[in-house]
C-alpha cells in the first residue's frame, strides 16, 4: 500500500515481485520448482512474510504468491 500522505512512502511486501523472483530464478537454473520464503518491511515497522514458488510445466513456468493480510479498505473500479 502506498500512501505518502499518510507517511507511508513505500509497499512493506510486493507480491508481485517476489513471484517474477521466483519465476525469474528458475528460469536461470535447470530444477522443475522453486520455493522462496521473503521477509521484507521489518525495518519499516510493517514485517511481512511472502511465500512464492514457481513450477516448470510444458506450457512454460508458472509462478504463484502467498501469505496473509490484514484488509484494510475494500474497493471496485467501474469502466
Amino acid at each position: 500500500m502506498f500512501a505518502p500522505l499518510a507517511g507511508t512512502w513505500e509497499d512493506p511486501a510486493t507480491g508481485s515481485a517476489g513471484a517474477a523472483l521466483a519465476a525469474l530464478l528458475l528460469s536461470l537454473g535447470s530444477d522443475e520448482t522453486l520455493s522462496l520464503d521473503i521477509v521484507q518491511g521489518a525495518e519499516m515497522g510493517r514485517p511481512s512474510r511472502i511465500c512464492a514458488a514457481a513450477r516448470r510445466r510444458p506450457d512454460g513456468i508458472h509462478a504463484t504468491v502467498r501469505g496473509g493480510c490484514v484488509p484494510v479498505f475494500r474497493g471496485e473500479a467501474l469502466v
